[in-house]
Protein backbone atom coordinates (compact mmCIF):
# COMPACT_ATOMS: atom_id res chain seq x y z
CA UNK A 1 0.00 0.00 0.00
CA UNK A 2 2.82 2.31 0.38
CA UNK A 3 4.30 1.90 -2.48
CA UNK A 4 3.24 4.61 -4.21
CA UNK A 5 2.78 6.94 -1.63
CA UNK A 6 6.61 6.06 -1.16
CA UNK A 7 7.55 6.71 -4.59
CA UNK A 8 5.78 9.99 -4.93
CA UNK A 9 6.86 11.47 -1.68
CA UNK A 10 11.02 10.80 -2.64
CA UNK A 11 9.92 12.56 -6.25
CA UNK A 12 8.84 15.39 -4.24
CA UNK A 13 12.22 15.71 -1.78
CA UNK A 14 14.44 14.19 -4.15
CA UNK A 15 17.07 17.38 -3.43
CA UNK A 16 17.07 16.73 0.14
CA UNK A 17 17.88 12.46 0.14
CA UNK A 18 21.38 12.31 1.11
CA UNK A 19 22.58 8.98 0.22
CA UNK A 20 24.81 8.46 3.07
CA UNK A 21 21.92 8.00 5.17
CA UNK A 22 19.55 6.25 3.37
CA UNK A 23 22.23 3.57 1.22
CA UNK A 24 23.26 1.95 4.29
CA UNK A 25 19.73 1.70 5.47
CA UNK A 26 18.75 0.32 2.09
CA UNK A 27 21.22 -2.09 2.10
CA UNK A 28 20.06 -3.80 5.68
CA UNK A 29 16.42 -4.02 4.66
CA UNK A 30 17.51 -5.72 1.07
CA UNK A 31 19.71 -8.11 3.85
CA UNK A 32 16.66 -8.57 5.89
CA UNK A 33 14.53 -9.44 3.64
CA UNK A 34 14.76 -12.82 2.23
CA UNK A 35 15.22 -14.26 5.67
CA UNK A 36 11.98 -12.29 6.50
CA UNK A 37 10.28 -13.90 3.79
CA UNK A 38 11.23 -17.27 4.64
CA UNK A 39 10.40 -16.65 8.42
CA UNK A 40 6.80 -15.42 7.12
CA UNK A 41 6.45 -19.02 5.44
CA UNK A 42 7.10 -20.99 7.70
CA UNK A 43 6.87 -19.20 11.43
CA UNK A 44 4.62 -17.68 13.56
CA UNK A 45 5.87 -13.87 13.73
CA UNK A 46 3.96 -12.60 16.53
CA UNK A 47 5.61 -13.08 19.29
CA UNK A 48 8.67 -11.39 18.26
CA UNK A 49 6.14 -7.99 16.94
CA UNK A 50 5.05 -8.56 20.22
CA UNK A 51 8.29 -7.85 21.94
CA UNK A 52 9.64 -4.96 18.58
CA UNK A 53 6.21 -3.62 19.40
CA UNK A 54 7.13 -2.88 23.44
CA UNK A 55 10.85 -1.60 22.23
CA UNK A 56 9.63 0.85 19.69
CA UNK A 57 7.44 2.14 22.46
CA UNK A 58 10.07 3.14 24.36
CA UNK A 59 12.33 4.49 21.86
CA UNK A 60 9.50 6.65 21.03
CA UNK A 61 9.00 7.69 24.76
CA UNK A 62 13.00 8.20 25.47
CA UNK A 63 12.57 10.85 22.29
CA UNK A 64 9.62 12.31 23.31
CA UNK A 65 11.36 13.02 26.93
CA UNK A 66 14.80 13.41 26.06
CA UNK A 67 16.73 17.01 27.03
CA UNK A 68 16.54 18.88 23.54
CA UNK A 69 20.29 19.05 21.67
CA UNK A 70 20.48 21.61 19.50
CA UNK A 71 23.20 19.22 17.41
CA UNK A 72 21.19 16.14 17.99
CA UNK A 73 22.18 14.97 14.19
CA UNK A 74 25.46 14.69 14.75
CA UNK A 75 25.77 12.65 17.94
CA UNK A 76 29.02 11.19 19.88
CA UNK A 77 30.61 8.51 22.02
CA UNK A 78 27.58 5.94 23.99
CA UNK A 79 25.35 8.49 21.69
CA UNK A 80 26.48 7.64 18.59
CA UNK A 81 27.18 3.75 19.37
CA UNK A 82 23.63 3.69 20.30
CA UNK A 83 22.50 5.40 17.16
CA UNK A 84 24.31 2.93 14.88
CA UNK A 85 22.74 0.10 16.65
CA UNK A 86 18.99 1.53 16.54
CA UNK A 87 19.76 2.15 12.72
CA UNK A 88 21.35 -1.47 12.49
CA UNK A 89 17.92 -3.22 14.26
CA UNK A 90 15.81 -0.66 12.24
CA UNK A 91 16.62 -1.63 9.29
CA UNK A 92 16.34 -5.59 9.81
CA UNK A 93 13.49 -5.29 11.39
CA UNK A 94 11.90 -3.12 8.67
CA UNK A 95 13.20 -6.10 5.91
CA UNK A 96 12.67 -9.02 8.12
CA UNK A 97 8.73 -7.98 9.39
CA UNK A 98 7.80 -5.06 7.39
CA UNK A 99 7.90 -2.83 10.77
CA UNK A 100 8.96 0.51 9.79
CA UNK A 101 8.24 2.39 12.41
CA UNK A 102 11.82 1.70 14.39
CA UNK A 103 13.38 3.15 10.80
CA UNK A 104 11.51 6.16 11.37
CA UNK A 105 12.62 7.22 14.50
CA UNK A 106 16.29 6.21 13.36
CA UNK A 107 15.92 8.70 10.08
CA UNK A 108 14.02 11.38 12.32
CA UNK A 109 17.33 11.30 14.99
CA UNK A 110 19.46 11.75 11.68
CA UNK A 111 18.10 14.17 9.49
CA UNK A 112 17.57 17.90 10.58
CA UNK A 113 14.13 19.09 8.86
CA UNK A 114 11.14 17.35 7.61
CA UNK A 115 12.24 17.25 4.24
CA UNK A 116 14.99 15.39 4.62
CA UNK A 117 13.64 13.47 6.94
CA UNK A 118 10.39 12.73 4.54
CA UNK A 119 13.06 12.25 1.02
CA UNK A 120 15.36 9.87 3.07
CA UNK A 121 12.84 7.37 4.58
CA UNK A 122 10.20 7.55 1.71
CA UNK A 123 13.52 6.39 -0.29
CA UNK A 124 14.59 3.53 1.45
CA UNK A 125 10.63 2.05 1.89
CA UNK A 126 10.42 2.56 -2.11
CA UNK A 127 13.91 0.42 -2.56
CA UNK A 128 12.52 -1.76 0.24
CA UNK A 129 9.23 -2.48 -1.22
CA UNK A 130 10.77 -2.90 -4.56
CA UNK A 131 12.20 -5.77 -4.02
CA UNK A 132 9.85 -7.35 -1.63
CA UNK A 133 7.09 -7.13 -4.65
CA UNK A 134 9.56 -9.18 -6.50
CA UNK A 135 10.42 -11.41 -3.61
CA UNK A 136 6.92 -12.21 -2.65
CA UNK A 137 5.47 -12.65 -5.90
CA UNK A 138 8.24 -15.03 -6.69
CA UNK A 139 7.91 -17.04 -3.17
CA UNK A 140 3.92 -16.92 -3.62
CA UNK A 141 3.27 -14.62 -0.34
CA UNK A 142 2.09 -11.88 -2.51
CA UNK A 143 -1.15 -13.48 -4.22
CA UNK A 144 -3.66 -12.09 -6.76
CA UNK A 145 -6.45 -11.60 -3.95
CA UNK A 146 -3.90 -10.01 -1.74
CA UNK A 147 -3.23 -7.80 -4.74
CA UNK A 148 -6.73 -6.81 -5.39
CA UNK A 149 -7.71 -5.74 -1.55
CA UNK A 150 -4.51 -3.65 -2.04
CA UNK A 151 -5.81 -2.01 -4.94
CA UNK A 152 -8.86 -1.54 -3.55
CA UNK A 153 -7.87 0.68 -0.78
CA UNK A 154 -5.77 2.89 -3.11
CA UNK A 155 -8.13 5.64 -3.78
CA UNK A 156 -8.29 6.30 0.09
CA UNK A 157 -4.41 6.32 0.69
CA UNK A 158 -4.43 8.50 -2.22
CA UNK A 159 -6.84 11.27 -0.21
CA UNK A 160 -4.58 10.31 2.75
CA UNK A 161 -1.35 11.13 1.07
CA UNK A 162 -2.78 14.41 -0.73
CA UNK A 163 -4.02 15.77 3.08
CA UNK A 164 -0.41 14.61 4.78
CA UNK A 165 1.10 16.95 2.07
CA UNK A 166 -0.90 19.60 2.47
CA UNK A 167 -0.81 19.50 6.50
CA UNK A 168 3.40 19.06 5.88
CA UNK A 169 3.79 22.91 4.35
CA UNK A 170 1.54 24.39 7.16
CA UNK A 171 3.13 22.58 10.34
CA UNK A 172 6.52 23.93 11.74
CA UNK A 173 9.75 21.87 11.76
CA UNK A 174 9.46 21.35 15.77
CA UNK A 175 5.41 20.31 15.28
CA UNK A 176 6.27 17.76 12.68
CA UNK A 177 8.96 15.89 14.62
CA UNK A 178 7.07 15.97 17.26
CA UNK A 179 4.17 14.27 15.77
CA UNK A 180 6.42 11.84 14.51
CA UNK A 181 7.10 10.87 17.80
CA UNK A 182 4.07 10.52 18.78
CA UNK A 183 3.24 8.08 15.77
CA UNK A 184 5.49 6.09 16.18
CA UNK A 185 4.50 5.67 19.83
CA UNK A 186 1.16 4.85 18.76
CA UNK A 187 2.42 2.44 16.07
CA UNK A 188 3.93 0.74 19.10
CA UNK A 189 1.12 0.56 21.12
CA UNK A 190 -0.77 -1.03 17.93
CA UNK A 191 1.51 -3.24 17.47
CA UNK A 192 1.86 -4.91 20.89
CA UNK A 193 -1.98 -5.11 20.86
CA UNK A 194 -2.48 -6.57 17.78
CA UNK A 195 0.20 -9.25 18.70
CA UNK A 196 -0.37 -9.85 22.09
CA UNK A 197 -4.25 -10.92 21.32
CA UNK A 198 -2.74 -13.41 18.49
CA UNK A 199 -0.15 -14.74 20.87
CA UNK A 200 -2.57 -15.21 23.70
CA UNK A 201 -5.02 -16.94 21.27
CA UNK A 202 -1.88 -19.70 20.15
CA UNK A 203 -0.99 -19.95 23.81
Amino acid sequence: MGYPSNLILAIQERRHIRWRICLPLILLVLTGSIPGALFLRHADAGLIKLLFGFVIILIGVEMLFRDKHPDHTNPSGKSRLMLGLIGLLSGLLCGLYGIGALLGAYVSRVTRDSHSFRGNLCMVFFAESTFRIFLYSYWGILTPDILLSALQLVPFMGIGLALGMMAGRRLNEALARYLVVIMLILSGISLVLSNLSAVRFSG
